[in-house]
């Protein structure tokens, strides 16, 4: 009689709960990529919310990865369109509840070369010859290494100036040349970078915040006028006018506390690798069916360190 008059007691919270569904949880499951070129990734990020005095039993990403835990992020590399399901088994008062929720990861065919096959020499630095003259030190360098941690080589651009403001250019790490392709005729592409990016602080920036690192693809620089400064022995050219098409903005996701302000870190404090997809962009072939795509970095922020490990591309007739 006792358990009967308790689940009595409690009947009209358990016949609101499930009215309202209030005893479900709250789930959120997302792709940041939901379109990729084949061989890159995206990240999957979820989080369950329980209601109160709700329980879990279980919490399953189907296919391929498992259980997991409430919240959450994992890198997958899809071979072919996939649709992935979270599923969940939650309890409230007793009773059972299944929730499913999907997002589907498209997988389109392209071509990748990687940094040996558009890194042929140096990278060319493009800025604005008048204030890298003003600045006191300025730094823009680029090497091939071999980032162990990717499992392949990498570029790595570094710069290094005493102005942010001042620090106002292009950094061109590379061309894509795409060959085979109708002649004279208009393609929209689809760009994929694998980059990673190393933390650093900007010298402006007082309260350690990581400011945004640009990428840029361009189907040509328009030089309206040029000129040539030499410093520490390298010639740089000022290119005033060029033409962009899409622009990307990333950002290391790293925490910097207040008393780390300064402090410089290496490659093994940065974000792992990830792929990130460009905005679309319209290209016209020439008469051999190729198509040109260089790949180009903003320096407008100073002192920063990043990876390029890869670009991918699909192209698309109109």
């Amino acid at each position: 009689m006792a358990a009967f008059n308790s689940f009595v007691r409690y009947l009209p919270v358990v016949g609101a709960c499930f009215l309202l569904a209030g005893c479900k949880p709250t789930i959120t499951f997302t792709a940041l990529e939901s379109s990729i070129i084949s061989g890159n990734s995206t990240t999957l990020d979820w989080e369950v919310e329980l209601a109160k005095g709700a329980g879990i039993r279980s919490i399953e990403i189907k296919p391929d990865i498992g259980e997991v835990g409430l919240e959450g992020s994992i890198s997958v590399t899809p071979e072919e369109t996939t649709t992935y399901t979270l599923s969940t088994q939650s309890f409230a008062f007793g009773f059972p509840f299944f929730i499913d929720e999907k997002v589907t990861v498209e997988v389109t065919e392209g071509d990748t070369w990687t940094v040996n096959d558009f890194i042929n020499t140096s990278v060319w630095v493009f800025f604005k010859a008048a204030n890298y003259v003003e600045a006191e030190e300025s730094k823009y360098s680029a090497d091939l290494a071999l980032a162990e941690q990717f499992g392949e080589s990498a570029l790595q651009v570094s710069v290094e100036h005493d102005d942010a403001e001042l620090s106002d250019g292009v950094i061109v790490v590379g061309t894509v040349h795409k060959t085979g392709l109708e002649e004279n005729t208009d393609y929209e592409i689809a760009i994929s970078v694998k980059y990673a990016i190393g933390a650093r602080r900007d010298v402006s920036d007082t309260d350690c915040n990581m400011p945004i690192l640009a990428v840029r693809s361009y189907a040509s620089l328009a030089v309206t006028e040029t000129v040539t400064v030499e410093r520490d022995g390298a010639d740089y050219i000022e290119i005033e006018d060029y033409d962009s098409f899409t622009k990307h903005e990333m950002s290391a996701d790293i925490t910097i506390s207040d008393d780390e302000c300064g402090v410089r870190y290496d490659l093994s404090d940065s974000i792992g690798a990830v792929s990130t997809g460009l905005n679309p962009l319209a290209v016209t072939t020439d008469s051999d069916g190729d198509a040109y795509i260089s790949i180009v970095l903003d320096a407008e922020y100073a002192n920063f360190e990043i990876y390029i490990i890869s670009v991918s591309a699909s192209y698309e007739e109109q």
